[in-house]
């Protein structure tokens, strides 16, 4: 009894370590998404203002890697 008890137990935990390690990596994916997304405002906002032809393929290049 003690034995499926403890293995029903330990099964729980790692059912919840393997959450919380998901909830982890979802929010390191978000936070790279939105990183990324913001690299590509802060380019296209500068090819806007200095419409250099590097900036504009700057641009260009990270709104398509989005």
């Amino acid at each position: 009894m003690l034995v499926s008890g403890g293995t029903i137990g330990y099964q729980f935990y790692q059912e919840e370590k393997e959450e919380a390690v998901i909830e982890t990596q979802q929010k390191a994916e978000r936070k790279a998404i939105r990183e990324e997304s913001e690299l590509a405002e802060t380019k296209v906002i500068s090819a806007e203002m200095n419409p250099t032809q590097e900036n504009i393929e700057a641009a260009e290049e990270a709104v398509y890697l989005l």
